[in-house]
């Protein structure tokens, strides 16, 4: 995946309500984050597939920052 993407994805949680990141199952934060990123960048299946994988292995981080921004 380009790397403007993965910017663009970090972006995205960094916006994302730190009360929502840290509500959703793991599936459903995995789909609203890919969901995001694919209306500010038109992905292709290749790399929507790439996206939720990517977002799905970091879960554990994304909460991580969630929570440190909420205690902050």
């Amino acid at each position: 995946m380009d790397i403007q993407v993965v910017r663009e994805l970090w972006s995205i949680v960094e916006q994302t309500e730190t009360t929502l990141l840290l509500n959703l199952s793991d599936n459903d934060l995995v789909m609203q984050l890919v969901d995001r990123l694919q209306r500010f960048k038109s992905l292709n299946t290749h790399q929507y597939l790439f996206a939720k994988t990517y977002v799905s292995t970091r879960t554990p981080l994304i909460r991580d920052l969630a929570k440190a921004r909420y205690q902050g």
